[in-house]
């Protein structure tokens, strides 16, 4: 029998199923920032 072994840390994922709101608003803002129609904010794009 082999033994699960969890990938999750359990000190650096002990907050994973709390919502963070500044991480959802940069989130967001990025999604924004990819589906803008003006040019590339990136060279060569």
């Amino acid at each position: 029998m082999i033994a699960e072994v969890s990938l999750l840390d359990p000190e650096l994922d002990a907050g994973r199923e709390v919502p963070d709101e500044e991480v959802d608003r940069l989130l967001v803002g990025a999604v924004d920032l990819h589906q803008h129609p003006g040019p590339s904010p990136f060279p060569g794009g």
